[in-house]
């Protein structure tokens, strides 16, 4: 079975309230999960869940626990998410 490759991070939006986050390198199946959990309130979990399968755990833990994650779509392969700029 061939490894996960890595994903790509990148800011592409900043206002004073919320920052936009395109993430690219989820597999198509792990981005459905992530949008379409069984559970909507369990949207947070699948995300931050592969973000940590990533490597990306402190990244993961800064979002779910700190920041806070308030969006996520789809859009043409990647996942856009919109994260808060401060800690509340």
């Amino acid at each position: 079975m061939e490894g996960k490759k890595e994903l790509n991070i990148e800011r592409q939006y900043s206002d004073r309230t919320f920052t936009t986050m395109l993430i690219e390198g989820f597999t198509p199946e792990e981005m459905d999960e992530i949008l379409n959990p069984k559970n909507h309130e369990h949207r947070d979990d699948a995300l931050c869940d592969y973000l940590e399968q990533y490597g990306c755990k402190d990244l993961a833990n800064c979002w779910h626990n700190g920041y806070g994650i308030y969006g996520i779509r789809h859009f043409g392969g990647h996942l856009l998410v919109e994260i808060g700029n401060s800690c509340d």
